[in-house]
């Protein structure tokens, strides 16, 4: 088993959130060689408790117990008794055994004939090295979206949750900061070859030829199912019915119409802070901006929001470490 892991090239899609991560999976989800759930971070959770093991198999119980407490993972539907024959298959059962046999046995409970599973988690982002270290033949698949376009998604869709403080997801300042380290995430992988990027404005688009570009990278054909994404996602029930508020779009076909909606969306002082804060980012990545640059007054007014949102962070990175602690016996990376 140790020797077919070597050989496990799963696909791993990750990026800033809203920025279509989940767009990306669906479409590569409708090529009949790849299947990928739906989002959940069982593999970051667990690896700081059973990551350091060599065998895990007189832990099972206990591996089994901690995965179904994981955020999401009862999305998959899992059939428990499947899965623990399936990882009882193993022997030693390292980590990376266990977490490649979750995934095969969400591949093997659908049906589905893809050679390839694969994963999609914007978190992993923060975590390509992790990644590598278990998957060392991992395709890595990054996509970036023009910041201003991340901002105006957050910001339109945190209305559907009136939880939610204004400045606690659409702010200027932390996307930013989010925004940057991605685009230096893809600058320092830019030569790997296991390493991808697309730009999301650039799938809008052409889908087609950046999918083309995707197949070729990925050593496979292209298939025209992955044009037509939403039509297996409306069968098959692929985005869970919680994530349908955020998601609404993935049931349509794509639609030129996503990649400017920021210029009716944003106000005057949050275009010239974006564009302050990223200029040259956006200018390399072939953004062209709209506003003056190094307009700092906006950013003087956006400091106070971003004040409120540093306060709200730190509360639920507290209240998550507390969750996860008790239910894991670890402490868990966020």
């Amino acid at each position: 088993m140790q020797v077919e892991l070597l050989k496990e090239s799963p696909v791993f899609i990750f990026g800033m959130g809203r920025s279509g991560t989940t767009l990306l999976r669906l479409m590569l989800t409708a090529h009949p060689q790849f299947c990928i759930p739906s989002e959940c971070l069982f593999f970051v959770r667990l690896e700081p408790k059973y990551g350091h093991l060599k065998d895990i198999s007189d832990r099972l119980d206990q591996f089994l117990a901690d995965l179904y407490k994981v955020e999401l993972f009862t999305d998959w539907n899992l059939d428990p008794e499947l899965l623990r024959q399936n990882l009882s298959k193993s022997s030693p059962l390292n980590y990376a055994a266990a977490v490649a046999a979750v995934y095969r046995t969400y591949l093997q409970q659908t049906g589905s004939n893809a050679c390839f599973w694969g994963d999609k988690n914007p978190v992993h982002v923060y975590h390509v090295e992790r990644i590598r270290k278990y998957f060392p033949n991992a395709k890595l698949l990054l996509i970036i979206r023009d910041v201003r376009g991340t901002y105006g998604s957050l910001k339109r869709t945190e209305k559907n949750f009136k939880s939610w403080q204004g400045s606690c997801q659409a702010n200027v300042l932390s996307v930013t900061k989010q925004w940057r380290y991605v685009v230096d995430v893809a600058e320092h992988y830019k030569h790997d070859p296991g390493f991808h990027t697309v730009l999301y404005e650039r799938l809008v688009e052409n889908p087609e030829h950046e999918l083309r570009t995707i197949c070729s990278w990925l050593s496979v054909e292209f298939d025209e199912s992955m044009l037509h994404y939403y039509e297996k996602n409306a069968k098959e029930k692929l985005v869970p019915t919680g994530e349908k508020g955020w998601n609404a779009k993935t049931f349509q076909p794509i639609t030129k119409g996503r990649v400017d909606s920021w210029q009716n969306e944003l106000n005057l002082m949050e275009l010239e802070a974006l564009e302050s804060l990223n200029q040259d980012n956006l200018t390399r990545l072939g953004y062209e901006c709209v506003t003056q640059p190094f307009r700092y007054r906006s950013l003087l007014k956006v400091l106070p929001d971003y004040v409120d949102h540093i306060y709200w962070r730190l509360v639920q990175i507290a209240k998550l470490r507390s969750k996860r602690q008790k239910l894991y016996g670890a402490n868990p990376s966020s």
